[in-house]
Parts: C-alpha cells; structure tokens; sequence
C-alpha cells in the first residue's frame, strides 16, 4: 500500500538525519580535541519501488540512506604550547605509536608526546612513539625503525683527537734559550717544569682522555735566529709530567714533553713558511721495521724494570726465523749482531767494554741482551741484564713473518731529552764575555760525545778553523800561544768523530759553524754556531761537548698527505703496550696540501706587536647529563647535556596511506590500518611527501564551528519535514479507517 511505503521513506528521512546529527554533534564535541579530523556524512535515495502507470512502469523513491561518512584530513590550526616533546605535521602523514600489549603500530595526527620515567616517548595513552636511533657523530639512521627509548641519560665522553691553536708572536722578541726543551724538568722533585726566563710565550689549551677527565697541554714558543727562508721559532708541546702516562718516558726528565719543532715565518709578510715536529719517544729510539706487515706503528714497548737500561745503546736488531734450529732463536727471534757495537761509551766515544749489556762483541765481550723462551711471533720477552727474567717486553699488533727485523735503539734515562752544548770552554780571545752559542739545529745531536776542539788558526792562509787546541801562557808579554792541531781522520785523536763522522768546521774571526752532520746546503750547514762580539785576533781555541738524544723522532712529511697536520701522541691512562695512547692532531693555522705549507683562514702569525692567543680549541669533552631535548623539523630528536655538546639521539618517523579513509578509528585520535587503506609507508618527515614537523605544537582539531551550527540547521529542518510526512500519512490513514463508519 503505497500510505504504508509513505509511511517508511518518511521514517527513512527521521533515521538518516538523527545519523548525520550524530556526526555533526561528534565534530561538534570533539571541536578542541587535539589532532581531531571532522567527519561528513553523504546521502542516496533509497531502492526505488517499480510501479504501474499509464505508460507502462514508473519508480517511487522508498527513502534515503547514508552514503558515507569519511573523514576530511585538512590540517587543523597549529597551537603553540611551549613544550619542546610536542609536535605537529605540517602536511601529509601519521606519527606512528606501537601499542605494547600486543606490538601493533596505531596511527595519530595527535602530537602530544611525553617521555615517561623509563625513557619511553609516548603518547596519553602510553603508546611508544616509532623512529630511528641516530649515530650520534654522523646523525645518520641507524637501522630498522623502531621504539624511541631513551637508554642512557648521560653523555658519554670523548677524547680529544685534534688541537688548535692560533697565535701571534712577536717579531721583536729575543730568544731566551739556546734549545728550549733542554730546560724542561720533568722529575718528581722538581718545583717547575719550565722557568719562565727560557721561553718567550706560552699557552695553554684543555683537551680529555677517553674517560672524559681533563688535561692542560702547554705549548711554549721561543724565538731563534733567522735563516734564508724566514724568522724561526722553536715550539715546544708539553702536559703535566703526572698526566703523562706513556710507558717509555716514566721515571725520566723528559716526562711530560711530547713533541717540539720549528716554525718558519715569512720575513716580509709574518705568514708560515715552513713547519717541522719532532716527537719524544723516550726509552727506545730510532724504531724501525723491516719486512712483514708490522709498521712502527704496530710494535709497541714495556719496560718492567728500567735498572738495567741505564746506558746508551745502538742498533739492536731482532730478527724473526721459526725455523731456525741453532738454539739462539727463543721462539723464533734471535739477534743480529752485525750493527754493533750495542753500546757508546758516553765519555769516549768509543765502542764500550764492562757495564754495557755485558761488553761489546767489537771487544770480544758477551753480550747479555738476549731474548727468553716463552717469546713468540706477536710476543717478545727480552733479558737485558742477563737474570734470566724480561726486563723490556715487546708487543706487535700483527704476527711476525720469516725474516722480519725490529730494530731500535735505547735511551740512558739521563739527560734523555737534552741535545746541546755543554761543558764549553775558551782560550784566547773566545773568552765567555766574546763569545755566545747559537744552536740553529739541535736535532742532528742524536748521541754525546766530549772533548770535542776547535782552532782558531792565525798562521794558516788566510787564517781558519780547524781541529784542535790552544795553550796560553800569560807570563809572557805579550802572551805565549801555543797551538795543537789534531787529525780529523784519526778518532783515538778525534774520538766524537766514531758518533760524527760527518761533523765539519768552518767560519772566520766572527764565528765559527759547525756542521754536524755534514748536510752541507744554505741553510742546514749552520748547526752550532760560536758568534764574537769583537773579532777574533789571536790565536784561539773552544772545547765543548754534544749531549745528545735521539729520544726525538722526525714527523716525515710522507705522515702529513692525509690530513695535512702534524700529530702528537699521548697516553694519560697508562695503558699496557700503549693500547690507551691516542694522537692528537696539531692545527697552527697553516696546512700541507701539495708539498707546501698552505695559510687558514686563520693562521699563527708573527707581527711586531704583543705575543698573544687569538683563538683555541680542542675537540673531546667530558661526560654530560642530559638536560633537555630539541626536536627538528626533520624530525631530529638531539639531546642538550650538561657538558655543552649536542647529540643527535633519534628520528621521529611518519607513515601516510594511499586512502586515508580506509583507516579505522579505535578512539584516543588513534586509527587501525586496514585492508582499504593500504599498508603504511613510513619515511622521514619532509620526504616522500610527507609533512614537516612543527616542534613545541599541536594541531588542533579541524572542526569550524560555524560550518557545524549550518549543517545542524539544515539537518534539523530535514528531520522536521519528515516528521510533517510521518504525521501526514497517518492523518491519511485515520481516514481511511474512518471510511468503515
């Protein structure tokens, strides 16, 4: 009966427009829920119900239906909050959160984040936030996304491994010390390292340990002569000789001193010209390898007793043969003889006999520096006092192969640090007030040797320096001189020629040149040099000594093509086998880059105004608590900590769905994938098509009130006129019941 079909389109109308009330009212609602997106209803007539008519079949509508109702994801407004763990999406895309009860991932435009007490970044609902974990050198993405769990709210420390320093000193200073370093004091009793009267600047810079704790690292600077490339000066890099942990340097002077060098300045504009650096070894010099693939840089020393190690010694030699079968090769290691003699008589100059590990084999002694069973071919245990117990240990980082040789020498403790001039004396007109030392090169005294004489020949011609000595007899008037002229090819004569065999002599009445290892050349011929104040005259003579050392190693500049810098090394943890020694990079303002000294942006100078610190820094810091977070756009979570570093620690990540309206809402601004929304693809934020994060934001819900009261209007006029049908047909049906009266 088509009043009962009337009837039920009209009743259709009352159902479908209380539904769309229902989500107006629920927008409505949820006008100031955080991340909340409105719904929309849509509406289609119903099945229409096929009728007869004069032309044949006609429809009439039997109601409506709801078509749909979706939601519209327009971003709402963006409210700043002020709390740095809350975040907006600007643009496309979900933050996910997993659920921990059963790990599914649930997805939300509700940004309002904590973290927990146990480091967790969740949400209200105690949902982990989903990102990545962050290298914290490179802020790179490590892994697969995951839960965002602060697991550490301390920052760990960092050794320092690069140092610089930018300086200016003065042009018109003058130079306080022959060689700088001999006057460093590194022993236990002494009440200063360093007199303030034997440098002419200082400066000091912090840097750390692996552990984190601080150390002060002393760069001393002094000016020394000119050359024909520029003005120098000695440099000096030194820490606390308590600090100083380094295996071959305890229990010396030297301890404490880690490298030193010279710098070359350019006269006419003050930049750098030229750079060099030495590094003090300690106990064992001149280390060398051959053969094999351990480098110097692979072996590595420790002294358990330093008794027996209290004079010089030359070219030990260790040779690697597992099979050889003679019984003088412990393990495989045996020792070459052929470098001898093993010792230097520091008075003579000449091969030692008793004292010197058991006697030179030059003299027909026996040696007593041998090696002790139990050694192996990354293990070395060596006798130096012939006990039968290992008084040097050596350790290599790679086994040894056939035939591979470690050779080194042995520092006395001594003096191990010093290469000068000692023990001068003059006759005739070099007396002390005429004459001052010039060291230009004290690198080139590597051993000591004493006695050594030089003449100031007045009956040659011209005159000249030559070998030799000068007597005077001064109850004569005029004086008596009398001259004693030594062979420069006979060492029992001339005995520092066995360590010198090069040395050379020249000059004239207003200095005398030593060249000591007979470079020759412009500029290196000039080692020590005796300047008179007044021209010499008469006959006269100087006798000296070289204390020397070849604790100092040479940076080669082969070292210098990766980084462009020199490296000094230190150990402030006193690990065996130096396994805690670090390098620590040395930045003055000037690089090598192709074979030459290239000026920084900013570069140690030398101009005529005070000598001062322009700028320094070290990389490494102590450890950190951590004091707050920052979050970037890009998602970046870095944490703040209390030693001033900033680490990246996570990435927030973001999903978004090919239909966003397939998803499932299960309440708390979170939704469900489905299989009408797609599978979740996760990415960065700002990428892929993802929207940006707003820190310290959220998104408010995107609900417009005034849009909401039309639709409520429209909708209750709707719900209005289908009640007017509803009480119309059943005014209609009265009267047709009323028919039957």
């Amino acid at each position: 009966m088509a009043l009962s079909s009337s009837l039920f389109t009209g009743t259709s109308g009352l159902i479908n427009m209380g539904n769309t009330m229902q989500v107006i009212s629920n927008n409505i609602a949820n006008s100031n829920t955080v991340g909340f997106k409105k719904g929309t209803s849509a509406f289609s007539d119903a099945l229409s119900q096929t009728i007869a008519t004069q032309a044949g079949t006609g429809q009439v509508g039997r109601g409506i239906g709801i078509a749909e109702v979706a939601k519209v994801f327009d971003s709402g407004s963006l409210e700043s909050t002020g709390n740095v763990t809350d975040l907006a999406i600007g643009g496309d895309g979900f933050f996910i959160v997993k659920d921990v009860e059963d790990g599914n991932n649930l997805y939300t435009r509700a940004g309002n984040f904590k973290f927990d007490e146990t480091g967790q970044f969740v949400n209200p609902q105690g949902y982990i936030v989903q990102g990545w974990n962050l290298d914290s050198e490179t802020g790179q993405d490590v892994g697969a996304i995951g839960d965002i769990v602060m697991q550490s709210f301390t920052s760990p420390p960092a050794k320092s491994t690069e140092l610089t320093v930018i300086a200016n000193l003065n042009s018109t200073s003058d130079s306080k010390a022959e060689v700088m370093a001999n006057f460093w004091d590194g022993s236990s009793t002494a009440t200063t390292n360093m007199e303030t009267s034997k440098y002419s600047y200082q400066t000091v810079v912090k840097v750390y340990d692996s552990l984190g704790s601080p150390h002060d690292i002393t760069i001393y600077y002094d000016k020394k002569g000119s050359s024909t490339n520029g003005d120098e000066w000695e440099y000096m890099v030194t820490t606390s000789p308590a600090d100083d942990k380094r295996a071959l340097v305890q229990g010396t002077e030297g301890q404490g001193l880690l490298a030193k060098g010279k710098i070359t300045f350019s006269k006419s504009s003050g930049d750098i010209v030229d750079l060099t650096m030495y590094r003090f070894e300690g106990r064992i010099g001149n280390l060398d390898t051959k053969g094999g693939e351990n480098k110097t840089t692979d072996v590595h020393f420790k002294i358990s007793n330093s008794e027996t190690m209290k004079l010089d010694g030359y070219d030990f030699e260790l040779v690697y043969d597992p099979n050889d079968v003679s019984g003088n090769a412990p393990n495989g290691w045996s020792i070459d003889y052929s470098g001898l003699p093993l010792a230097i008589d520091p008075l003579t100059g000449l091969p030692g006999t008793d004292g010197n590990y058991g006697g030179s084999l030059a003299a027909g002694g026996t040696p007593t520096f041998s090696v002790l069973a139990g050694s192996n071919d990354q293990n070395i245990k060596i006798d130096m006092d012939g006990d039968g117990t290992a008084d040097l240990e050596i350790k290599l980082d790679k086994p040894a192969a056939v035939g591979n040789q470690i050779i080194f020498d042995i520092n006395a403790e001594k003096d191990i640090h010093v290469q000068g001039v000692e023990g001068d004396k003059y006759d005739g007109d070099t007396d002390e007030g005429n004459t001052t030392i010039e060291i230009n090169d004290p690198m080139v005294m590597t051993q000591d040797s004493s006695g050594i004489s030089i003449m100031w020949d007045t009956t040659a011609t011209p005159p000249a320096w030559t070998w030799g000595t000068v007597t005077i007899d001064n109850s004569t008037d005029p004086p008596t001189y009398t001259t004693n002229p030594l062979d420069p090819t006979d060492p029992t004569e001339t005995p520092w020629l066995v360590t010198y065999p090069n040395m050379t002599i020249s000059g004239d009445k207003d200095k005398a040149i030593i060249d000591i290892d007979g470079s020759g050349g412009e500029n290196d011929t000039e080692d020590i040099v005796f300047n008179f104040t007044e021209s010499l005259i008469n006959p006269s003579g100087i006798i000296f000594n070289i204390n020397g050392s070849n604790a100092w190693t040479k940076i080669e500049d082969k070292e210098l093509e990766e980084t462009g810098y020199f490296d000094f090394k230190t150990d402030f943890l006193g690990g065996e086998f130096g396994t805690t020694e670090s390098d620590i990079k040395f930045n003055i303002g000037s690089q090598y880059v192709n074979q030459t000294w290239t000026k920084d942006a900013m570069s140690t100078t030398q101009f005529a105004k005070a000598s001062t610190t322009v700028y320094q820094d070290a990389d490494g810091y102590p450890a950190g608590s951590l004091e707050g977070v920052d979050i970037a756009v890009d998602g970046t979570i870095t944490g703040l900590y209390s030693n001033g570093e900033l680490i990246p620690l996570f990435r927030v990540g973001l999903a978004k769905f090919l239909n966003n309206n397939g998803l499932f809402s299960v309440g708390g601004n979170l939704f469900r994938q489905t299989r009408d929304s797609g599978e979740a693809i996760t990415n960065r934020p700002g990428e892929n098509g993802l929207g940006t994060l707003s820190p310290n934001s959220l998104e408010m819900s995107n609900v417009d009130i005034s849009e909401e009261f039309v639709r409520m209007i429209t909708t209750q006029r709707g719900f209005q006129a289908n009640s007017k049908t509803i009480t119309t047909v059943d005014d209609m049906l009265n009267t047709v019941i009323g028919m039957k009266r």
